[in-house]
């Protein structure tokens, strides 16, 4: 089984058991949040757009040499993402407050003509960030096989169960104009 770049090699299931009972619910609830992006997706999906800069990090999960971590307050209106000749973004957002990272994802790339923001997602056709999304992102990708994400140390690494989406941001010509749907099998690239 893979594990994050976080998760100590060597450690027994007892171990990782004792080191997660440590924990308190406010550090679980947080390190539920920072589920990594895991390699063999990475490498498929950066061989296409070659990121410039992850928006969405923990110094621990990064994925570009460039971050953004949410000290860094990646959200703030003057925080800018695609700047500076940095133009393509990668963002793997937790999944309890996801709207948020879609609207300043759809700002970015309006606010610059040359940015592409990419957020990676799960979707739920009844969630407000997901309604928001149809509209807003210029491209849907449908994700075959769904993307299994890792585990940050020390909580258990378990499967994904649902289907995973990419979610492209470029400057809309016709602002309301529903995203474009398409498949892609991130395993036979």
């Amino acid at each position: 089984m893979n594990y994050s770049k976080t998760y100590p090699r060597g450690w027994t299931e007892e171990q990782r058991l004792a080191a997660e009972k440590a924990l308190s619910k406010d550090e679980i609830a947080r390190l539920r949040q920072e589920w990594e992006t895991p390699p063999d997706f990475w490498q498929a999906i950066n061989g296409i757009f070659d990121f410039e800069i992850d928006v969405c990090a923990s110094e621990h999960n990064s994925k570009c040499p460039k971050l953004r971590t949410a000290r860094m307050d990646s959200l703030n209106d003057n925080v800018p993402w695609c700047k500076f000749g940095t133009n393509r973004a990668w963002c793997n957002p937790g999944f309890s407050d996801v709207l948020p990272w879609h609207e300043k994802a759809f700002s970015e790339a309006q606010d610059n003509a040359a940015a592409l923001v990419v957020v990676i997602g799960i979707p739920g056709a009844s969630q407000e960030w997901y309604r928001f999304a149809q509209t807003h992102a210029d491209e849907i990708i449908d994700l075959s096989p769904r993307v299994h994400y890792l585990a940050p140390w020390p909580l258990k690494q378990s499967s994904n169960n649902r289907e995973s989406q990419l979610f492209i941001y470029r400057r809309k010509l016709v602002a309301n104009r529903p995203a474009t749907r398409t498949l892609w099998n991130w395993k036979e690239s």
